[in-house]
């Protein structure tokens, strides 16, 4: 047998081999597919509720933060000394201290970051549920995206 001859055999067996890996992973991907893409879509749905529960959170804390600034006011307007949030945040006129003006600009500030967060964190559930196959498409090109980038 001639040197070109094994070289020749050794290709063949090689690309031979080649294609028979190259089938039993087609195979297992085959498999594999549905249950992956079931646990991605499973994924980014509990993901996204679970940011949408924080969101929703922090905004509870920055409407309560501010509703008890105004209830402060009111109790002074109504003279109710009784009022704990009456002494935290305003002196002996109507004006609110800096304190009352600092918690009240932080519960704003909640306020808009979980407003943000719950509008962020609702659309993905929402379309993993109604249309599961177009948030796929967009997953598909999004990762196309980042790959050609």
């Amino acid at each position: 047998m001639s040197i070109e001859n094994k070289l020749e055999q050794a290709v063949v067996h090689l690309i031979d081999k080649s294609i028979a890996g190259i089938d039993n992973a087609v195979d297992f991907l085959s498999a594999e597919l549905p249950v992956y893409i079931e646990q991605l879509l499973t994924w980014y749905a509990v993901k996204g509720f679970i940011g949408l529960a924080i969101s929703i959170g922090v905004l509870w804390l920055g409407i309560h933060m501010v509703r008890k600034v105004f209830i402060g006011l009111d109790a002074f307007k109504a003279e109710d000394k009784e009022n704990e949030w009456f002494e935290w945040g305003y002196g002996k006129s109507a004006e609110p201290t800096l304190k009352a003006a600092c918690f009240a600009i932080a519960g704003l500030v909640l306020v808009f970051s979980g407003l943000l967060g719950t509008l962020d964190n609702l659309w993905e559930p929402i379309q993993i549920m109604v249309a599961p196959h177009v948030w796929l498409v967009e997953y598909a090109a999004q990762l196309k995206a980042i790959a050609s980038n």
